[in-house]
């Protein structure tokens, strides 16, 4: 399917495209995820913060790599060496009420990973609270 924001999608649990992000120096390919049941399609919340992030990426990527680093020092100090190999980008999720974030699988939580949030703000969600 093709949505003029998004471009080409797929629906697998959500609305799927697959992108590129560089973090740490490193590009991943990963889903980017318009949140969505089978029968409803990307909403303008999802649209407008899509591109806003495109418009930001790599000052944006900047301030999640910073928040991911000063959350491994303070909790898993262990893990700030090697953060390239215990931290991996899976999905880029646009939630429909316009929350956006970043879900890692992580060492240290192999069960549920770790999400970034990016908009409304920059901080660490539990997946739990954001999925």
């Amino acid at each position: 399917m093709y949505d003029r924001i998004f471009v080409k999608i797929e629906y697998d649990y959500g609305w799927c495209s697959p992108i590129k992000i560089e973090l740490f120096n490193t590009i991943y390919d990963i889903t980017c995820v318009a949140s969505a049941y089978k029968n409803e399609t990307i909403n303008r919340n999802q649209r407008s913060k899509y591109t806003l992030f495109k418009e930001s990426e790599k000052e944006t990527l900047v301030k999640v790599e910073n928040k991911v680093k000063e959350y491994v020092e303070q909790n898993f100090p262990d893990y700030l060496k090697k953060i390239k190999e215990s931290l991996v980008p899976k999905e880029l999720i646009f939630q429909q009420n316009g929350d956006v974030g970043i879900l890692f699988d992580c060492e240290w939580d192999v069960e549920t990973g770790i999400v970034v949030g990016i908009f409304p703000e920059i901080k660490i969600i539990n997946p739990d609270n954001f999925l």
